[in-house]
């Protein structure tokens, strides 16, 4: 019988479970020894019949994998020049496409993870209905990228928790704290979507199925938080590099501020000392306060145009209204160049300096229009105090030139 069939039929414990399918492991530890991948393990290649009063496990199927029918879900798909080799439910990754080449051991310890979690759960990690309707790229999109659900997570969707509890031997509840833990890690690790990250062979993962039945501590481990991001990073390039450009205009934006706060005390430190010049000279001390104030109001002012192009920027509303991030950042970088003008935030030159900044945060963006009016104001402003071929006068040279 079908191995999945077989425990069923008996309702074995999930201990028993794992103690048949260990073999099994062994099984295809041994053809990979002989140079042979199996490529297309699931249920029904795997029988078990009773030996001796004792239940034996049996790999079968090492020829061509063949199309014996329409459907991608039951059924072997053709294999050939071309053509899919294996079954979507039980197929790797780096199997789901054609001409798969680049295929190893490690692909048979992606099956075999795929064959203990319905041999466990009662049901594969990807919805089998659901695939039977599905054109055959989007299966394999599907098969390279949709991560395997948590087995105890999984269990707690199933309409059929009861009968696959009863089937275990175990009522339902104590059926899903079994899985909480370790036996999440063991099926999760044999199921990377990156191969370097799964058990390196199907001897590893019979090993580590092995500590969990002897009490002892697993190989596998929850995914680090770094690989998490860097999976979410994966799954949202477009997002994340807007974001990225948001956080680059913001840093710019801090770090302008943060020299002009410093100049503006270091100012302060120098009026006092006029003050202290003068004798206390009413007219110094006047002219000294009105000098930091306005410096304080324009630094303010400068605040004020940063914080505006991230108000209320809300990246998930902008994605419901499908309105491209890019294009709204860009509008509002523009509106804060047009109340950079004159010497509303300062010092001509550190206008020109976040004129710049704004210009190529835009260029970035997307849109060299806009970002070539605020270039060649900086430009002009740099030239007159500056000289021709000084670095920031030929920055602004070049980035016009860019735009």
């Amino acid at each position: 019988m079908p191995i999945t069939g077989f425990c069923d039929a008996r309702r074995l414990t999930l201990r028993q479970r794992l103690e048949l399918f260990v073999p099994v492991c062994q099984a295809i530890q041994h053809t990979h020894q002989k140079g042979i991948i199996h490529r297309d393990i699931k249920p029904s290649n795997v029988l078990v019949a009773m030996i001796d009063d004792r239940p034996v496990p049996k790999v079968i199927d090492f020829g061509v994998a063949k199309a014996t029918g329409p459907t991608l879900t039951d059924l072997t798909v053709m294999t050939g020049t071309g053509a899919i080799v294996g079954t979507p439910d039980y197929m790797s990754p780096e199997q789901a496409s054609f001409d798969a080449v680049d295929v190893d051991t490690r692909s048979d310890v992606y099956a075999l993870g795929v064959l203990l979690y319905e041999l466990l759960t009662g049901s594969t990690p990807m919805d089998r209905k659901s695939l039977g309707h599905t054109a055959v790229l989007e299966v394999l999109r599907i098969v390279r990228e949709l991560e395997a659900p948590r087995p105890s997570a999984k269990l707690s969707t199933l309409n059929t928790l009861v009968n696959v509890a009863a089937s275990r031997n175990i009522d339902p509840a104590g059926l899903s704290r079994l899985f909480r833990g370790e036996l999440d890690w063991v099926l999760l690790k044999s199921l990377e979507k990156d191969r370097d990250r799964r058990y390196d062979s199907a001897h590893g993962f019979a090993s580590d199925i092995q500590r969990y039945l002897a009490d002892k501590v697993v190989e596998a481990r929850p995914p680090s938080t770094g690989y998490r991001l860097q999976k979410f990073v994966r799954r949202h390039k477009g997002q994340v590099m807007a974001a990225s450009l948001v956080l680059l205009v913001l840093l710019a934006g801090i770090a302008g501020t943060t020299w002009g706060l410093i100049a503006a005390k270091t100012q302060e430190r120098l009026a006092a000392a006029r003050r202290q010049e003068a004798e206390q000279s009413a007219a110094g001390e006047k002219t000294a306060n009105e000098l930091t104030q306005r410096r304080l109001v324009q630094i303010e002012k400068g605040n004020d145009i940063l914080a505006a192009i991230f108000d209320d920027l809300d990246i998930q509303k902008a994605q419901q209204d499908r309105n491209p991030l890019e294009a709204l950042l860009a509008r509002r970088l523009v509106a804060a160049s047009v109340e950079m003008e004159g010497e509303i935030i300062g010092d001509p030159l550190r206008v020109a300096d976040l004129q710049s900044r704004l210009g190529q945060s835009l260029l970035s963006l997307g849109h060299p229009g806009s970002a070539i009016p605020l270039f060649a104001k900086a430009r002009a402003t740099r030239t007159n105090p500056l000289d021709a071929d000084h670095p920031d006068t030929l920055i602004c040279m070049a980035n016009l030139g860019v735009a």
